[in-house]
């Protein structure tokens, strides 16, 4: 049996993990968070190897450093074909 994808959704209190077993028939199963512990750990785990949320928008000084290299980019394309 293969694990294809665990879903947690802030604020619900089921855990959804699709999976495919060894014939290529693919399911899935929800754990109740309210009333089963071992997906409770499950879910504690999985949240402890995530890496933090990040902001939606980056940070104005990332940006400008990537707007600078591609202007470089940009000139070294424009002198490659002489312009």
């Amino acid at each position: 049996m293969q694990l294809d994808q665990i879903l947690i959704r802030p604020g619900d209190a089921v855990v959804i993990i699709q999976y495919t077993d060894s014939a290529g028939r693919a399911g899935s199963t929800t754990f109740d968070l309210t009333s089963n512990t071992n997906a409770v750990k499950l879910v504690g785990d999985c949240k402890a190897l995530m890496p933090p949320e990040t902001a939606d928008r980056p940070d104005a000084a990332e940006i400008q450093q990537e707007i600078g290299q591609l202007e470089e980019r940009l000139v070294k394309l424009r002198n490659s074909i002489g312009q």
